[in-house]
């Protein structure tokens, strides 16, 4: 039960992360 609870937070994180990172290659061709 633990075990797919943290894998949960971890794709959630994991998918906030890969957005960011998407954000910063937009502005950066932006720039």
């Amino acid at each position: 039960m633990l075990n797919k609870f943290l894998i949960k937070i971890l794709k959630t994180k994991f998918r906030e992360i890969i957005q960011y990172f998407s954000i910063d290659i937009e502005l950066f061709k932006i720039a």
